[in-house]
């Protein structure tokens, strides 16, 4: 005889059983979406096959006339190729990535330079204004120095008046 296990109450309740049925469900659907898309990759197989058979596909030559952009068939090219052709596109990525580096740095060179642009202009502006005020001030001095000249020379005209009027004068005192 065979012996009954005691059913536990919650094994039994509808959240457990909705859940138990919910798993079953998501495994059923993967197992589908898995089985679809192996389908899919048959499919394909299938269709390269017969375009293979009918000629309707591109051997790959690799002389450089191998325009991709203008083919609708599917192309068949050796794993060489398709390795070379991989690290062709490494490198051109590469290089792509240098160039939009110095882009990146030829525009914060530009950007540096249009501010160093800047506050030379700036300091120009104030070297000009500095220089205009200089030429102000040598004027005031010119123009200064112009009236003491005026003053000496007066001052020497009256020395030398002075001295020929003292000499004068004595010689007016001798001449008595």
């Amino acid at each position: 005889m065979r012996r009954l296990m005691p059913i536990d109450e919650e094994e039994l309740s509808p959240d457990t059983i909705a859940r138990s049925w919910q798993q079953r469900a998501e495994k059923a659907e993967a197992e589908l979406t898995a089985r679809d898309r192996e389908l899919e990759n048959e499919r394909g197989r299938r269709r390269m096959a017969e375009q293979r058979v009918s000629g309707e596909v591109w051997y790959w030559q690799g002389d450089g006339e191998d325009h991709l952009e203008s083919l609708t068939c599917p192309v068949i090219i050796s794993a060489e190729a398709m390795r070379a052709g991989d690290q062709e596109l490494a490198e051109a990525r590469g290089v792509r990535r240098q160039e939009i580096n110095w882009k990146k740095r030829a525009e914060v060179a530009e950007a540096e330079l249009a501010t160093t642009e800047a506050e030379l202009s700036s300091r120009d502006r104030e070297l000009e204004q500095t220089k205009e005020g200089f030429r102000q001030g040598l004027t005031a001095w010119s123009r200064q120095i112009d009236l003491l000249k005026e003053k000496v020379t007066a001052l020497e005209q009256r020395i030398r008046e002075s001295h020929t009027i003292e000499e004068w004068a004595k010689m007016q005192d001798a001449a008595k």
